[in-house]
């Protein structure tokens, strides 16, 4: 199945101009992003900040195609969202994106590396056992690659989602409070997997935290505020 490419230029991964979403709330209009501009190159990670209930889930969604804009354009990895159909959506989600939650998501009835492998349902090409294995080596969990969910703490749960969502090398990952649930010792080691990953292998990483430890590490800090984008300073790279 085909997929229409739009132009990528100086490695933008990751490219929203004039992004609007609005809900209808009985009646009136809710204005949650009014023209958001946002660009990430590959092995770049841009963290957003803001206010609960500013439209950062939101914005994650429309990039993730969990959620369509209301106006404006997304593109990710060179591919027009609005020149997708449903079903190449779909490819696409599973193809470019990997996605890392507050909650991990972890199926409770498949162990470590059955539910990194079930992200292999999703993504194109031949992705192996070998791989997983390898990935979960990757983020520590080598020795428990047989246990469940339930047989793991909350860190180790999470470790097991970023090997998931790093299965099949997608080239963009979104991490939504990623570290939300974990001490802060737990957080830190998670967030350091996953600053190797964009660093080492060029993907390009939209984190939205409120922890601006966290967030002082990336390499652009955006707040999102009144529904746009706000530059908040340039932080050191790791």
């Amino acid at each position: 199945m085909g997929l229409v490419m739009a132009d990528m230029e100086n490695d933008i991964v990751i490219n929203l101009s004039g992004v609007t979403r609005d809900f209808h709330d009985g009646e009136k209009w809710l204005h949650i992003l009014r023209g958001v501009d946002l660009q990430v190159r590959a092995g770049e990670c841009v963290a957003i900040i803001g206010r609960s209930g500013t439209g950062k889930s939101t914005l994650l969604n429309i990039l993730g195609l969990l959620d369509r804009q209301t106006s404006g354009s997304v593109s990710v990895s060179g591919y027009d969202y609005a020149r997708l159909s449903e079903r190449q959506r779909t490819s696409l989600r599973g193809k470019a994106i990997g996605f890392i939650f507050q909650q991990h998501h972890l199926l409770n009835d498949l162990n470590a590396l059955d539910n990194v492998l079930v992200a292999g349902n999703f993504r194109h090409g031949k992705h192996t056992r070998k791989e997983a294995r390898t990935l979960l080596e990757n983020v520590g969990m080598g020795e428990r690659i047989q246990h469940p969910p339930a047989k793991l703490s909350g860190g180790e749960q999470q470790r097991v989602a970023i090997a998931r969502a790093l299965f099949g090398n997608p080239p963009v990952l979104l991490c939504d409070e990623p570290t939300g649930n974990l001490d802060p010792e737990t957080g830190r080691e998670v967030m350091n997997i996953l600053w190797q990953q964009v660093r080492e292998r060029g993907r390009a990483m939209v984190l939205v935290t409120h922890d601006m430890q966290i967030a002082a590490r990336a390499d652009r800090i955006l707040k999102l505020s009144e529904g746009r984008l706000i530059q908040q300073e340039l932080a050191s790279s790791v």
